[in-house]
């Protein structure tokens, strides 16, 4: 009985870390020191999260990309102004792109 006991313990620890493995696969964080990297890490139409250094938070689908700023309906962000940014692309893949410059 405790080897049964012991099998079945075992098994659903596999089982939750698998599960708890899984949900993480498709989140990244990208560490941000330029521009450079944050441009390479979304592309037009993927929609974005946005946190400002000064509090201000912004969610819009990138229409426009320059080597200043993100662009959105109505909406710019420069990378000056970008705490953390987190992307999600048309296939429903994460990132979250942290700790800017």
């Amino acid at each position: 009985m405790k080897k049964l006991f012991d099998f079945c313990a075992r098994a659903i620890a596999i089982a939750l870390l698998a599960v708890t493995l899984s949900g993480c696969a498709g989140h990244k964080q990208i560490e941000a020191t330029s521009p450079d990297v944050v441009i390479e890490g979304v592309n037009v139409g993927d929609e974005v999260s946005i946190n400002s250094k000064a509090g201000k938070h912004y969610r819009f689908v990138i229409t426009k990309i320059t080597n200043k700023a993100l662009y959105g309906e109505g909406v710019r962000v420069t990378y000056a102004e970008m705490s953390t940014v987190e992307t999600r692309n048309k296939d429903g893949v994460f990132k979250r792109i942290g700790n800017l410059f």
